[in-house]
């Protein structure tokens, strides 16, 4: 008999309201302003948003952001 070994899925786990923000703001930027990296770190900062600890965007932070979250 075949043996099907489980892996175990990670947990969902819904957006925060910062993360569903940032993600509406990216897909905003992506229509309006392009998809270099320099394009979303001027869209983000020029639309206010800024980074989980309250500063302006930079490259590091974006990527560093992204890998936070899984992107």
């Amino acid at each position: 008999m075949l043996q099907v070994q489980r892996v175990a899925e990670p947990p969902v786990v819904e957006p925060t309201p910062y993360e569903l923000k940032l993600a509406r703001t990216l897909e905003d930027i992506f229509t309006k302003d392009g998809h270099e990296l320099t394009d979303v770190i001027d869209g983000l900062n020029s639309r206010q948003l800024r980074t989980p600890t309250g500063e302006p965007w930079t490259e590091e932070s974006f990527r560093a952001e992204m890998n936070r979250l899984g992107a």
